[in-house]
This record gives C-alpha cells, structure tokens and sequence, in this order.
C-alpha cells in the first residue's frame, strides 16, 4: 500500500514556514490570475492562441511572470526593468509548459530551438507547434532586444543552459525498460545529469536574463545567485517528484523516490522540506519583498495539489 506521501512533504513544509493563511492564499491567487490575463492581452496579437489554449496560456503567464519577480528580487532593477523581465520569464515559462504537457500527453516532443520554420511562423506545423513557434520568435525578439547574440556574456550562457534543457528533456522523457527487474536501481550518470538539468535549468532560464539589465544595487554576486536559482530549481524537482510519486509507482515510470528504496519517505521529506527552507533563507537575507515571498510559498504549497489547466 503506497503511503500519502505529499502529505508528509506538507508537514516538513509547514514546519518550514510554507503553508499560506487562507487570505494570502487567495491574494496570491488573484495576482497570479490578474497578471497572467494582463500579459495574455498585451501579446494575444502576437501569440494568436487558440480559445481552447487561452486559459492554458493565461495560467502559465501569470505564474512565470511572478514567480521571475521572486527570483530577480535581490538584483536591484527598476520596476520598468522588473517587469521587462518578468514578461520574458512568462514568455519561458509558457514555453516550458506547453512543451511538458505534449511531451506528456502526446508522446512527442515539439521543436524547442530556433527553427527556419519558426522564424517564418510555421504555419503549416501542427497547432500546439505553431503556438510554440510563435513563442519562440516572440521570446528572442524580446530576449534580442536586451542583448544581441555574442553582444552579452550572460546571453551566451543563457543560450547554452537552453539546449542543454532541450536535451535534459529528451534524454529523460523515455519511460524505463519494462524488462528491467531492478527498477529501483541507482541511474545511470548521463541520466542523473539530465534531470538536474531538467530541474534547475528552466528556473535558471528565467532568472538569467536579468543580469543583462543589472547596473548596480544588487545585493548577491553573479555566481551566488546561479547557483541559488539552481537550489530553487531542484527543490521544484522534489516537489515534483512527491507529487508524482504515486502515479509513477502505478505507472512504472522513474522516480527519485522510488531510487532511494535504502531511504524511509519521511528521511525523503525532511531533506525535500530543508532544501525549501535553504531557498527561502538565503532569499530573506537579500530581500524584504513580501509579495513575491508570498508567491513563492503559495506555489510551492499548492504544487502538491497539482491545480492544472
């Protein structure tokens, strides 16, 4: 009998300071909602997406475009600026979703990197890649406009930590060998490799392009701040793989927590609830923006409830 194990990440969350009181709940909630329609109308031109894909956009706009402002908060950027970036954030994190649920749902992934096709629109691709394409030319005409390609060091890092993202994706997406007897085996080091990178590299994606705009004011260095976005990044990892946890075990695909057999779940929950209370540590040593806090803990807590479009 499998145990409710987002229920004990839940706990090891609270205790960490996680868990929303109802009114910050529904206030985050709101902001996310009210931005995400905000940025859908100030690109629906652009993006053209089908009505059965406006909410599915709306969502993901909303949450990339504030869950950016929590990661850029300790940068020192104007609010012209902030909002520059959090939009490119929305943009990336839109992407990163519709990308996932056909990957999911459809068993083939779309093209992610900069096509000929996309660039001239794609029109004749099927739909979901015809909306990603036109996110891919909207997301570096936009990302253009910051920094050309070679004109910033940070775009060139920018651009690599996308392709390997690209090849995370593919590389874990294949479910594991149905023969195998031993599925609770240690992976294999190229496979550990793409889901770290799976994990960090879209939550880096997003809060990189920042420094692009980054002047002075800033109250965390540059590699400081990569590598707490990766700490970010593989904490949204675990929470995913508690989440997924027991459809994964019913299903027979690969999870971490399935890996560390040797490893009691709430050993698992108490090193996934510590890896949260690291971020939010090291985040309130540099900040004292209280809504973006709040947004953070109010996804984080919700994503065990799994709300999707």
């Amino acid at each position: 009998m499998l145990e409710d194990v987002r229920a004990l990440l839940q706990d090891r969350l609270e205790a960490a300071g996680f868990r929303p009181d109802p009114q910050t709940l529904k206030l985050v909630a709101f902001r996310i909602s009210d931005t995400g329609q905000t940025e859908l109308r100030s690109l629906f031109l652009l993006l053209r997406p089908p009505r059965t894909e406006r909410a599915f956009c709306a969502y993901h706009l909303g949450t990339g475009a504030a869950l950016t402002r929590f990661l850029v908060a300790g940068l020192g950027l104007s609010r012209t600026k902030t909002a520059e970036i959090a939009t490119l954030g929305a943009i990336a994190q839109l992407i990163f979703a519709l990308f996932d649920r056909t990957l999911d749902t459809g068993g083939h992934a779309l093209a992610l990197m900069p096509t000929p096709s996309a660039k001239a629109g794609g029109e004749d691709a099927a739909p979901e890649q015809r909306l990603l394409n036109r996110l891919l030319t909207l997301y570096y005409a936009r990302l253009d406009a910051l920094a050309p390609p070679a004109a910033h060091p940070v775009r060139a890092l920018l651009e690599q930590a996308i392709r390997r993202l690209y090849e995370a994706e593919l590389r874990s997406a294949p479910p594991p060998d149905a023969a195998n007897p031993n599925p609770t085996s240690l992976l294999p080091k190229c496979l550990k490799r793409a889901w770290w990178r799976k994990n960090t590299l879209p939550v880096i994606v997003m809060g990189l392009p920042a420094w692009i705009l980054v002047s002075g004011g800033r109250n965390i260095k540059f590699i400081e701040h990569l590598q707490w976005l990766a700490r970010v990044g593989e904490f949204f990892g675990w929470l995913d793989d508690f989440c997924d946890y027991e459809e994964d075990s019913r299903s027979g695909h690969i999870n971490r927590l399935r890996l560390e057999d040797a490893v009691p779940i709430t050993a698992l929950a108490c090193r996934a609830g510590d890896r949260g209370r690291r971020v939010l540590s090291l985040w309130d040593a540099r900040n004292t923006d209280s809504p973006s806090r709040d947004t953070f803990r109010v996804l984080s807590w919700t994503w065990l409830t799994k709300p999707e479009l």
